[in-house]
């Protein structure tokens, strides 16, 4: 399977980490902290850990 180019370099455009990542980024979006500030909460301390995750899988590419 060819792979897209992706041009933050975090990963492949087939790599499901990087769908879950987009989807969560517009679900954080759309959430509104005052009505469910938890729920908020939740989605920010997850999007950084599979911000972080991308990077780890970066960083082992490239080493």
């Amino acid at each position: 399977m060819a792979q897209a180019f992706d041009p933050g370099g975090a990963g492949n455009e087939t790599d499901p980490l990087v769908a879950i990542f987009r989807l969560c980024t517009e679900a954080a979006q759309i959430i509104d902290p005052a009505e469910t500030p938890h729920i908020h909460e939740a989605m920010q301390e997850l999007l950084k850990e599979i911000g972080m995750e991308m990077g780890r899988r970066l960083n082992d590419r490239l080493h």
